[in-house]
């Protein structure tokens, strides 16, 4: 499998480091760059490409709803996972309604990895969490 370039977009600066953390042994994958600004994300991404992009839900906020419109609005809602901590039902159909590629819970590293794998491949990647 060739390298899988992600872009991170996480808000809370504390949980950058366990993204870091997550993909640092895993050789497949490689963190092409992190985010804490959405509107700095966006322009970016009018510019370059990676293979998947990682949003995270932050709860009670939904800002990441947000960024998802926007991102679906400027045709570059592609290869989209959505991660969260909360609520994973409702964020899951959220992600769904916004073709997104994926969501996954932030507390299952396994499921993030397999997610970020599943939609290089082409797949989507939705674990029913009801």
């Amino acid at each position: 499998m060739s390298e899988i370039k992600v872009a991170i977009v996480e808000e809370k600066k504390r949980l950058v480091e366990s993204y870091i953390s997550l993909f640092k042994f895993e050789d497949s994958i490689k963190i092409e760059k992190i985010f804490t600004s959405h509107d700095e994300f966006i322009e970016w991404k009018k510019q370059h490409k990676v293979d998947v992009v990682i949003v995270t839900f932050s709860i009670p906020h939904f800002h990441s709803i947000d960024l998802l419109e926007k991102l679906k609005y400027n045709n570059l809602i592609e290869n989209v996972l959505v991660l969260s901590e909360y609520q994973p039902v409702e964020c899951a159909k959220i992600a769904r309604f916004l073709d997104c590629k994926g969501y996954a819970l932030k507390s299952e590293p396994e499921a993030i990895i397999k997610a970020v794998k599943s939609i290089y491949a082409g797949n989507n990647f939705f674990i029913n969490y009801n």
